[in-house]
């Protein structure tokens, strides 16, 4: 019996070890001329969409991976990844309408990224064109 309760046990947590080793790291790319700030809206687990706030990226620097607090932040690669930026000088803004977050109060559009695969990580790169 006890047995049969371990391989059960075993059987429902392999999708999500399955899951979590699929997991990849974010980077964020600025190829405009002046920094960017991002909330960024990736899927940590199977339909677990989860929110995280305020990065700014500086323009022409390496792609750049973001923590919080302390891990870094990863995406599953099968989900769609979302995000909304906008320049810090003249406010350029880069959001969508089909996903939505809300952060301190305030309701974001969210924008569909375009992941690119970079070093083993997912890059998404913000151009001001």
């Amino acid at each position: 019996m006890r047995s049969l309760l371990i391989a059960l046990a075993l059987l429902l947590t392999a999708p999500a070890a399955l899951a979590q080793s699929q997991l990849r790291e974010i980077t964020v790319e600025n190829v405009c001329n002046q920094p960017i700030r991002v909330l960024l809206r990736p899927a940590v687990a199977p339909q677990d969409w989860r929110s995280y706030a305020w990065y700014t990226i500086q323009p022409g620097a390496a792609p750049t991976t973001l923590t919080y607090q302390g891990w870094r932040i990863s995406h599953l690669p099968d989900h769609s990844f979302f995000y909304y930026g906008e320049g810090t000088v003249n406010r350029m803004v880069w959001e969508g309408n089909e996903h939505f977050a809300n952060w301190q109060g305030v309701r974001y559009g969210l924008r569909r990224a375009n992941l690119t695969m970079q070093n083993g990580r997912l890059n998404l790169r913000l151009s001001c064109s």
